[in-house]
């Protein structure tokens, strides 16, 4: 997506989103890093990152400066808020990846690591549209959640469908037994990115 496009986004948000008076709270953020991203997507990435800042929030991301992930840390970074990036930078299949230019870069050794800090430094978590490391860390946390004394809430940014099927598996696990109706429910679908914030922060 195009600087341009995502600086209109972000004065159309800045100017709607509610801002939270309990201090900053850090939203792990996981996304696809692919590079041939179609434009609903990076519109949403965009208009989610200005949201979490006009509200207050930080976020906690994968660390590379390329497709949703890119998009979404420089709306986070361009409104204000504060950017923690994340990489496994000693794994070949990574190295010379552009590495976005946050405020706390840390390194991880591998991406069992690279989950483990994110999982730890994060209070609330959002899955955006992605590919299999997406899934690996949504479905990371939410294992480790389902087991946590204090949960983490955990959101999933379904835009134009993109997670329909998901949400369906969901409901089907849990109609066949296979989970707990309070278990399925860890997981929360909206498509728009103020309704999602709204969830992640228990105001729905």
């Amino acid at each position: 997506m195009a600087s341009g496009a995502c600086a209109v986004l972000i004065g159309y948000n800045a100017g709607r989103a509610r801002r939270v008076k309990r201090g900053i709270v850090n939203i792990c953020v996981f996304c696809g890093s692919g590079s041939s991203i179609g434009e609903p997507y990076s519109s949403a990435a965009c208009s989610f990152g200005q949201a979490m800042a006009a509200r207050g929030h930080a976020l906690v991301f994968g660390g590379y400066d390329t497709g949703l992930m890119g998009v979404v840390a420089r709306a986070v970074h361009d409104a204000g808020g504060r950017v923690v990036g994340v990489v496994p930078s000693g794994l070949d299949a990574f190295r010379g990846r552009p590495a976005f230019p946050c405020d706390d870069l840390i390194d991880a050794a591998d991406l069992s690591e690279r989950k483990a800090f994110m999982s730890q430094r994060a209070d609330a978590f959002a899955a955006l549209p992605g590919s299999y490391g997406t899934l690996d860390e949504l479905y990371s946390e939410l294992a480790t959640q389902k087991i946590a004394t204090e949960k983490k809430p955990v959101g999933v940014l379904n835009v134009g469908g993109f997670y329909d099927t998901l949400e369906t598996l969901h409901a089907t696990i849990v109609r066949e037994g296979f989970m707990t109706e309070s278990d399925g429910r860890l997981a929360m679908f909206a498509q728009d990115p103020d309704i999602l914030l709204d969830l992640l922060e228990g105001r729905r």
